[in-house]
């Protein structure tokens, strides 16, 4: 629950649910294994490609396709580029 002297009616609400729920066994936050199939980076892996042949930076190439450096790292990686 949210630290310090005020806490909003619906931080209250929510730690209720949260509280009910977690007593009857159910479990919260995404499901194991649900990970979205659809990626930021989907169908870009040419011009991911082609900024690699380029020589441009990761940091760089990131910052062009508005994502984190690690978010690109990791596509790269999955996708054997």
């Amino acid at each position: 629950m949210a630290v310090g002297k005020w806490v909003s009616f619906v931080d209250l609400l929510n730690f209720a649910v949260e509280s009910v729920k977690k007593g009857a066994g159910i479990k919260l936050g995404r499901p194991f294994g649900s990970k979205s199939k659809h990626k930021k980076l989907s169908g870009k892996e040419n011009l991911i490609l082609k900024m690699r042949n380029e020589g441009i930076s990761l940091r760089k190439m990131a910052k062009i396709l508005k994502v984190s450096v690690n978010t690109l790292s990791v596509f790269i990686k999955e996708n054997g580029l």
